[in-house]
């Protein structure tokens, strides 16, 4: 089933929510759209003046009724059939501005009268209609103090929520009822639909839709204002019949598509809705993940809260991805899109894709569960940044087209299980080697993307049956006892001791500096027995230095440096160049290992020291 499917059966699915504003979204009636009010003008039931309020940015949001003219207006005169501009509105509009644009408010006017002695008027309309047809709108705005003059016309001067002028302004209206309830008409479920049906009825030529397979009316003018207030950019558009669209293909553009008018509304609104509501949006990009029955989904781009534990993170992956599949039947649909804008007026769809839910839960798992570091998974930013990011202030900062290429080839590794490209590894692996000699904790940051993504690739090679090597383990213990040590994880080891021989030292002393180890990162992955050599000269000071307090790394690095020579001899190491990312590996799992579980065992030998001397 297509897109456009599936979003008319989400909005039909959710009618029940249709006009309710609910943690500041709204799914909108068909017909409707939200736009920016300046003034709000409170009627009473006689249709007689009585307040005004200019309205803040934070409560100008309104819903208005507009006809499929004035949805996409630009030029010329196309009024909205309710809450509209004073040029529309104010019969005395020519009186106070220098324009003479009569045939505005008599286009309006006209419009309104028709709504309003239809068999689906309301009294709502009929009140404001009353008001408006003495002609003294502004008037009475300029008495109440809501507009100002300058001279005899309207003051340019003087803006609306400092960019309005006061000639464009944006007028609501509402009605005050006999016990001081105000009536806002923009949250009126039945005047909605007294407009739905009055414009339905206006709406006579039929054809039909290739979307639902009805004979309903059918229309060319589709909505903007998908992603956000200020979006100009269309998803469906074909208004060039002068030049090459159809030029030798096809007669007319109806024979592309034709969409029905309720049909093109629902399905847009309802984009509209998911994406204010549970859409992504960074770079330039927008990332929706959805299902028909708008049952709350774990979404691809949503972080873990940090733990403090493998087991915690595991248990929190557990009930964040299995307690959102619960809520839904695995063998609903559920649907991811991709979308971006290459121009202001165009919007398209680079990425579609529907499974199921069983699918879509047990990928997003298996993505948490495998492409993580202890307690850690890279969320997808990270990754981008970490493997095609420039240094810039401190940080890692990627271009929004970078971003955009990049996340596209990621998201099919999270959302289908493919396979993780190697070559994200490997951008990852060059940043690892860059800020070694940078930024400690950008370095830091990206050795634990890089071990990540080498973990989740060493499953993908498992599934694939592609190579020898097992599974990468997050301990260095595991790893040994899996038969995953290379010459390049060992050498990685190494590197290792000798950074945390000189960091203690360096912290004892109170210095704050970059180690030997980390400047010479990069030489020790061309070449590595040079370099190791020159490190273990550069150390000696450190551990005199340190005198007995070095004696347990002594002990790990003399183990260590007895198990590379097993594996290789001395003249092979001596030609080794170019070592791959496995050395960072090596050099994450040992430094986690001297960090955490050799101080552990420390701390529990000195324990038991303690309880024996107390014996």
């Amino acid at each position: 089933m297509s897109w456009t499917n599936k979003l008319l059966e989400t909005y039909e699915m959710c009618a029940s929510q249709i006009g309710i504003r609910k943690e500041g979204t709204i799914l909108l009636p068909t017909g409707h759209i939200e736009q920016r009010a300046q003034i709000e003008v409170v009627l009473d039931e006689q249709g007689n003046f009585k307040e005004a309020n200019e309205l803040s940015i934070d409560e100008a949001t309104t819903i208005i009724p507009v006809t499929e003219d004035s949805a996409s207006r630009a030029n010329g005169i196309s009024p909205h059939p309710l809450h509209d501009k004073l040029v529309y509105t104010a019969g005395d509009y020519v009186t106070y501005v220098e324009e003479n644009k009569k045939e505005y408010h008599e286009s309006y006017m006209e419009n309104l009268k028709r709504w309003v002695e239809s068999p689906y008027t309301h009294p709502t309309i009929q009140v404001i209609y009353k008001y408006l047809k003495k002609g003294t709108l502004i008037h009475d705005l300029i008495d109440y103090g809501i507009l100002t003059l300058d001279g005899d016309h309207l003051d340019k001067k003087k803006k609306f929520q400092k960019v309005t002028e006061q000639s464009g302004a944006l007028v609501r209206f509402c009605i005050d009822e006999w016990d001081n309830d105000i009536k806002h008409p923009w949250e009126d479920l039945s005047l909605f639909d007294s407009f739905v049906k009055y414009y339905e009825s206006t709406c006579q030529t039929k054809d039909l839709c290739y979307v639902s397979g009805k004979e309903i009316y059918c229309t060319d003018k589709h909505p903007n204002k998908i992603r956000y207030g200020s979006d100009k950019a269309k998803l469906i558009s074909s208004n060039d019949s002068t030049y090459f669209t159809f030029r030798g293909r096809i007669a007319s553009k109806n024979e592309v598509n034709s969409m029905g008018y309720e049909t093109s509304q629902k399905i847009h609104n309802a984009l509209r809705w998911l994406i204010q509501k549970q859409g992504f949006q960074e770079h330039g990009l927008t990332v929706l993940v959805w299902n028909a029955k708008n049952i709350p989904m774990f979404h691809i781009m949503k972080k873990i809260e940090k733990v403090t534990t493998e087991e915690t993170y595991a248990l929190k992956v557990n009930v964040a991805i299995k307690g959102r599949g619960k809520e839904i039947d695995p063998r609903e649909d559920v649907m991811i899109m991709l979308l971006e804008s290459a121009t202001d007026g165009r919007l398209a769809i680079t990425g579609y894709q529907e499974l199921s839910a069983s699918r879509y839960y047990s990928n997003i798992n298996n993505w948490y569960s495998q492409c993580n570091w202890r307690d850690y998974t890279p969320y997808p930013n990270t990754i981008i940044r970490m493997a095609y990011g420039t240094y810039q202030g401190k940080e890692l900062v990627v271009k929004d087209k970078i971003y955009k290429t990049h996340l596209k080839r990621l998201l099919p590794c999270i959302l289908m299980g493919k396979a993780l490209p190697k070559e994200f590894i490997l951008k990852v692996y060059d940043q690892v080697l860059k800020m070694s000699k940078v930024d400690e904790k950008v370095w830091l940051k990206s050795i634990d993307v890089l071990c990540a993504l080498a973990r989740r690739e060493s499953f993908d090679r498992k599934r694939l049956n592609i190579g020898n090597g097992g599974v990468w383990a997050v301990s260095l213990e595991e790893n040994r006892q899996n038969h995953n040590v290379t010459i390049d994880f060992v050498l990685g080891e190494l590197m290792a001791i000798y950074h945390e021989i000189e960091a203690y030292s360096l912290q004892i002393s109170k210095e704050n500096r970059t180690t030997n180890a980390m400047k010479l990162f990069t030489k020790m992955k061309k070449y590595p027995w040079r370099t190791l050599n020159r490190i273990d000269s550069l150390s000696i000071p450190y551990v005199n230095k340190l005198k007995t307090k070095a004696n347990t790394l002594l002990k790990l690095q003399e183990e260590v440096a007895k198990q590379l020579h097993e594996m290789s001899s001395e003249q092979e190491l001596r030609n080794l160049k170019n070592l791959d990312f496995d050395f960072v590996i090596g050099f994450k799992c040992m430094k986690e290992y001297i960090e955490k579980d050799l101080k552990m065992e420390n701390q529990i030998k000195e324990e038991q020291n303690n309880d024996n001397i107390n014996k």
